[in-house]
């Protein structure tokens, strides 16, 4: 725990018990990349679109009885099933959250709890001309709404999967929407960013914009502040899920894959005004 996340603690700690003090206002957040291997081992789903995405019954019901046993206030979630992704998420969140889906794919989507967050608007940006012809449902979209009543901004990132320079080219362009374009304010990013800036920084030039936004004098800060390398989140080998802020505090922690089949872990956060 970094000296910052230790004060936050210290200072809700004291709240509960000094008269006049009160905790600071909190949300908890639950982000899953919730789609699967099928992509590199042929089944058993569909061909592109479904394979790779939430397109199997027992892992859609094993991965809402995980979010239903933690009921985060915010649920990210990437990856479900694109040619049913409205129904899908829905059945994912349940009763009782605004959903809002990426407007390229409807691959990747929000719920908010319907008690806490008022959405106001949602945006989906162009794909940047860097993507054309090769990120079909890679999207990066901006949330706007008021969290009790003041204004918050959710940019939600799921930038293309690159493999070579030249369709980096395309993730650097996804992740300058993510940090320098969309966010507004109190701001809180999550994603699937394809990216893990400490182990992929040698390879590849995209992770130069976390470095150039994200840190110590910089406009935003992960809360996996004071690890040298974060837990990895992809198949036990990099950090490609992320939780970051600007103007809040916080926490989060690594969780097993909602469902057995699932090639990411889920990322559970506590954020603080």
């Amino acid at each position: 725990m970094n000296v910052r996340r230790l004060a936050v603690a210290l200072a809700a700690a004291l709240a509960l018990h000094v008269p006049g003090m009160t905790p600071s206002p909190s949300f908890t957040l639950l982000s899953a990349n919730v789609g699967n291997l099928d992509a590199l081992t042929g089944g058993p789903c569909a061909d592109w679109p479904a394979r790779g995405a939430l397109c199997v019954a027992a892992d859609e019901d094993e991965a809402a009885a995980s979010l239903k046993a933690r009921s985060p206030d915010v649920i990210a979630l990437f990856e479900v099933l694109p040619t049913d992704g409205d129904a899908s998420a829905r059945r994912l969140l349940g009763a009782g959250y605004t959903m809002v889906c990426d407007g390229i794919g409807g691959y990747d989507c929000l719920g908010l709890n319907r008690e806490r967050f008022e959405v106001i608007t949602v945006a989906t940006p162009p794909q940047p001309a860097a993507c054309a012809g090769k990120a079909d449902f890679a999207a990066v979209f901006s949330v706007d709404v008021l969290w009790d009543g003041v204004p918050l901004r959710f940019v939600v990132a799921h930038p293309y999967q690159a493999f070579t320079d030249e369709e980096d080219l395309c993730r650097e362009a996804q992740l300058q929407q993510t940090f320098v374009e969309l966010p507004l304010g109190d701001t809180v990013i999550v994603g699937d960013l394809n990216m893990d800036p400490d182990r992929m920084w040698w390879f590849f030039a995209s992770p130069e914009v976390w470095h150039a936004n994200v840190g110590r004098g910089r406009p935003f800060r992960t809360l996996d502040d004071g690890m040298i390398l974060p837990d990895p989140t992809w198949l036990g080998a990099l950090t490609l899920d992320h939780v970051l802020v600007r103007g809040l505090a916080g926490g989060c922690t690594t969780l097993p894959p909602l469902a057995d089949r699932m090639d990411h872990r889920a990322r559970w956060c506590s954020i603080l005004r």
